[in-house]
């Protein structure tokens, strides 16, 4: 469901939206989702100018009603930090793999794409 809500933002500032954005204007909006680990629980952050938080928050909410949503200035504890950013080749980034693809065909369940990623922040340093 994940990337559903992903999709949604998405799409939603590709073109002109629910958001009024439109595709060719020079100041895009920016979204940024990030995973860390704090005091050894993951946690997920989005992100977002605020004048689109009701718009984030209720695609949230519609996926997951019993989500928690905390309104946060910074989760960083200092001014030290390790970061990365992923730059596209492309001008226009390529479908990320949708978990569906994920799925082996014996299976009828599949394979957390996220799981690697989730398990190596919870060995990670506390």
């Amino acid at each position: 469901m994940a990337e559903q809500i992903l999709n949604i933002i998405h799409h939603s500032i590709e073109s002109v939206n629910i958001l009024g954005i439109h595709k060719h204007q020079k100041n895009k909006v920016d979204f940024t989702f990030e995973i860390a680990n704090v005091h050894g629980t993951i946690r997920f952050f989005f992100i977002t100018p605020r004048l689109y938080s009701d718009f984030v928050k209720s695609q949230f909410f519609a996926h997951y009603p019993d989500i928690e949503i905390i309104e946060r200035d910074e989760y960083l504890p200092s001014d030290n930090a390790t970061v990365g950013h992923i730059h596209l080749r492309e001008p226009y980034p390529y479908p990320i793999k949708m978990y569906t693809a994920f799925k082996d065909k014996s299976e009828k369940e599949g394979i957390d794409p996220h799981s690697s990623l989730t398990s190596a922040l919870l060995r990670g340093k506390k």
